[in-house]
């Protein structure tokens, strides 16, 4: 293949590019409306239609570079059928812009800590098969596979081959920027720099220079980035109280990729509650009325039956390692003790109990109501917590600076944040209390709890608006200055560490690691089919392999 950085720019706009056209024409069917949208959402739609779609066609074949051509190709004609019809230029220029601030971080020789372990593994499975039974045997990371594999699997792609399986979290987090960035301008149009506004703007910078390293993603940033999104839409809505049927959509779209992408975000549905009680403050409790009549309900809810089949089919659990939703007596189900001790290892590591090299001698006691407080302050909370939240105030008060004024707004009161920020409250304490890594959602939940305040303190500032054009203009170009520096900076850091030269080869490292559990499970099937006694087949290890329901089945025979 050609490692030419060329080829790697063309592809990677063109598989932008289709994604967007999946997203535009799906948008139309879905919604039939442009209102309220822009190309920042359309995108969001394309990932959603994608992930849907990657998802049911792999239980009927693999996602070869034949089908996955197909598929850009088709995404490719409906963007080129339909990009007369796009009348927004400062939307264009907000897609091009971002894309190519992005291509930095998309440069990369180092991958994920865990790209070796399972998420190219997982990747590479769905390209070469379809659908088995029992994976989740072979390897912990095959149990809770996430939705941005199955994303990932569909730019398998002719030339690039598989060394795109990074541009996942890219689309996601590009996609995302541009929906927020243009709200933030449809509401400086508005001159409505309400406290949403300086909420949609804490969050795009804090994304762009948080989460500049896309090799520090995984699953769970991308979760992460689309909670901001989820959030604001929420508040949108309960602040104009309008387009139900619109927010609905939206608010099922975004909660489908959210717990698709990491499956513990179901304890998210908390939220719930608040959004409830507030629909029945405000009379709008009819509009739940017409979920059953909007095709994003159906579409949400077949992609979270998906991730549950699939979760089933690899594990014998509906949420692994959550051992109540496991049944232990289908022949390819992980034991129920097996689902507990895994459990305890995910708590224990998320409460600094355990790292790549060490580990509490007593791990039952160690997790067991506040016993790992101090060893998670001392080995977690400095200086990872305590670095995150220097930041994030340093950010605070730099915002501050920019827009503090003398003169006052009046007071506005936006009774429906109270229930709302009191449930964040609570999922933050669900969130230390069970699994208080800041990639399990600590950085999502401990923004939102300062920049909502700090939000309804900004708004409160009467500013010029020709000043506020220049300061926010000046903050995003310093933003993007930010990201490109730290990316260029690791990108030369790689180079010198692992001899990476993007100029010649830019690809990412792969070696036979990252193929040994696709290896175990190609040679497991030859062992099955070449074996004439099927009930007598010798697989010379810890797995026999039978077929049920039409695919292949691995059992752990230990």
């Amino acid at each position: 293949m050609s490692a030419n950085p060329i080829i790697f720019f063309i592809f990677y706009f063109l598989i932008v590019v289709a994604v967007l056209g999946f997203g535009i024409v799906f948008r139309k069917i879905i919604f039939k409306s442009s209102s309220l949208f822009n190309l920042g959402f359309d995108g969001l739609v394309g990932i959603f239609i994608l992930t849907i779609y990657s998802y049911v066609s792999h239980f009927f074949f693999s996602h070869n570079l034949e089908h996955n051509f197909l598929v850009i190709l088709t995404g490719l004609i409906m963007f080129f059928l339909n990009y007369n019809k796009i009348k927004y230029n400062f939307e264009l220029k907000i897609f091009i812009s971002v894309f190519l601030i992005l291509f930095f971080a998309f440069i990369a020789f180092k991958t994920h800590d865990d790209f070796s372990y399972y998420h190219f593994g997982y990747t590479n499975y769905i390209n070469e098969s379809k659908f088995l039974i029992g994976v989740g045997n072979f390897n912990h990371g095959f149990r809770t596979p996430s939705s941005i594999f199955y994303l990932n699997s569909l730019f398998y792609l002719p030339i690039v081959e598989k060394y795109m399986f990074h541009i996942g979290a890219i689309i996601i987090m590009g996609y995302s920027l541009i929906h927020l960035i243009t709200l933030l301008n449809y509401k400086y149009l508005e001159r409505d720099n309400d406290y949403i506004f300086f909420l949609i703007l804490l969050s795009i910078i804090f994304i762009f220079i948080f989460f500049y390293r896309i090799s520090e993603h995984g699953s769970d940033r991308s979760a992460q980035i689309l909670i901001f999104l989820l959030f604001i839409e929420i508040f949108i809505f309960f602040k104009f109280l309008r387009t139900s049927d619109i927010f609905l959509g939206k608010i099922l779209i975004l909660s489908s990729l959210i717990i698709s992408l990491k499956s513990f975000y179901f304890v998210y549905f908390i939220i719930l509650i608040p959004i409830l009680f507030l629909l029945k403050k405000n009379d709008k409790l009819g509009i739940l009325k017409n979920l059953l009549k909007i095709i994003p309900f159906y579409l949400a809810t077949l992609l979270i039956l998906s991730v549950l089949l699939v979760n089933f089919f690899n594990t014998g659990c509906l949420v692994y390692p959550v051992y109540f939703t496991c049944f232990s007596d289908f022949e390819w189900s992980i034991l129920i003790n097996d689902v507990k001790l895994m459990n305890s290892h995910y708590e224990n590591w998320a409460k600094a109990g355990a790292g790549p090299n060490f580990k509490v001698d007593n791990i039952e006691n160690h997790i067991m109501y506040f016993n790992w407080v101090p060893n998670w302050i001392d080995n977690y909370f400095f200086n990872k917590v305590s670095d995150f939240l220097f930041g994030i105030l340093f950010l605070i008060l730099i915002i501050y600076l920019s827009f503090f004024s003398a003169k006052k707004n009046k007071k506005k009161q936006d009774t429906y944040l109270l229930p709302i920020y009191f449930f964040l409250i609570i999922l933050f304490f669900e969130w230390f209390y069970n699994h208080p890594a800041l990639r399990y959602g600590g950085y999502i939940l401990i923004c939102l709890l300062i920049f909502i305040p700090i939000s309804k303190f900004l708004e409160r500032n009467k500013l010029n608006f020709k000043q506020l054009q220049k300061r926010i203009s000046v903050l995003l170009l310093v933003t993007a200055i930010i990201f490109l520096f730290r990316n260029v900076n690791r990108i030369n850091d790689e180079i010198i560490k692992y001899n990476f030269n993007p100029f010649q080869d830019f690809r990412y490292e792969l070696s036979d690691n990252h193929y040994r559990i696709n290896n175990r499970i190609s040679g497991l099937i030859n062992i099955y089919d070449n074996c004439k006694i099927k009930t007598e087949c010798d697989f010379n290890g810890d797995y026999e392999v039978t077929k049920k329901y039409k695919t292949y089945m691995f059992i752990n025979i230990n």
